[in-house]
């Protein structure tokens, strides 16, 4: 049995009650992400998805006035893969409902055009047509930056850096 005396050791521990004894690594630092516990990982990551899908979606579909808004710009948004995979799926998402929105207005313009042909639904038929023109319009612009974003959404995940992480304390866009 090997036995030494507490004061003898090179490392610090600490006694309590004299039964529980305490190791404690000056060198370790505990504050790094690498100690975080997995719920709050998950957490982190589903919040990163969410704002860089909402991010995505506003800027396609409703040309950044929310995040214009909020303060919010490519600059402050994480850098995580959650963050990134979050952006493309908000551009799906976008080219889908750009693809409903062309869709809609594409039955409008029919509806309009029934409406037209019976003559006394022209009242109601030209402002059916008009309002559908600028949905079919809305939607290809949208489809349009939805496709472009989506292609630099992809280039910057393939490109992501190596450790994958977070951008510097500070840069992160915190909710204000």
């Amino acid at each position: 049995m090997v036995s030494c005396r507490l004061d003898e050791l090179d490392f610090p521990i600490q006694v309590t009650d004299g039964a529980a004894v305490t190791y404690t690594n000056p060198d370790v630092d505990f504050d790094d992400e690498s100690s975080e516990s997995i719920f709050d990982r998950i957490k982190n990551a589903a919040k990163d998805f969410t704002i860089g899908a909402g991010y995505s979606v506003d800027n396609n579909m409703f040309f950044g006035v929310t995040t214009h808004v909020a303060g919010m710009n490519d600059n402050n948004l994480s850098n995580s893969i959650s963050c990134k995979v979050g952006r493309v799926a908000g551009d799906l998402a976008s080219i889908i409902g750009s693809g409903g929105k062309i869709a809609s207005g594409t039955g409008g313009e029919v509806g309009g055009v029934i409406l037209d042909a019976t003559g006394g639904g022209a009242i109601v038929g030209i402002p059916v047509n008009v309002g559908s023109a600028v949905l079919v319009s809305d939607g290809v612009v949208n489809g349009y930056r939805s496709t472009t974003s989506l292609a630099d959404d992809l280039m910057n995940f393939a490109k992501r850096d190596q450790e994958g992480g977070r951008p510097e304390k500070g840069k992160e866009f915190r909710g204000g």
